[in-house]
């Protein structure tokens, strides 16, 4: 579902491992844009091209005992497209929300959930491939995905099918 979790991720852990010493600063808030571009090969039965830009604002909570960070909010809207064999969808705009918990020894990612909103890409015949509800990256152990795996699943051979 979201390259841009991977970037924000990525500067986060980076973060995490600078702690400064504990205090009891209140949440640091940034704002990202993010343009990204992969080729997915679990999607469908043949690569697809993504390509996406996020602009998410980031609400970063650090442990007051230790100043390890524990907790990022995301908050944002991304775009994206889909691109195979000729053929090009584009999905709405959707808002999002992530939410990125650690351990109180910082490191990895606990959890890195997303809800609501997954993926609305409107289909040629009319239809719309439609995925909300709850997804755990650190779970499902992947970066990108369009179904949730508890909710609403979009219909992905519609989606392949309109690709092909």
């Amino acid at each position: 579902m979201r390259r841009a979790v991977v970037f924000c991720v990525s500067i986060l852990a980076a973060i995490a491992l600078s702690a400064p010493p504990a205090s009891a600063a209140p949440p640091v808030r940034e704002s990202v844009v993010d343009e990204f571009s992969f080729v997915d090969t679990e999607l469908c039965p043949f690569p697809v091209v993504i390509e996406g830009r996020a602009e998410y604002r980031a609400t970063l909570h650090r442990n007051p005992d230790t100043g390890l960070l524990r907790r990022v909010n995301l908050h944002g809207t991304e775009e994206l497209s889909y691109s195979a064999n000729g053929q090009t969808l584009e999905a709405d705009p959707f808002p999002y929300n992530i939410h990125i918990t650690f351990g109180p020894e910082g490191g990895a990612p606990r959890s890195n959930v997303v809800t609501g909103l997954v993926l609305r890409v409107p289909l040629p015949d009319g239809t719309t491939f439609l995925s909300a509800g709850r997804l755990d990256f650190v779970v499902t152990g992947q970066d990108f995905a369009a179904t949730p795996q508890v909710g609403l699943s979009g219909d992905l051979d519609a989606l392949c099918g309109a690709l092909s």
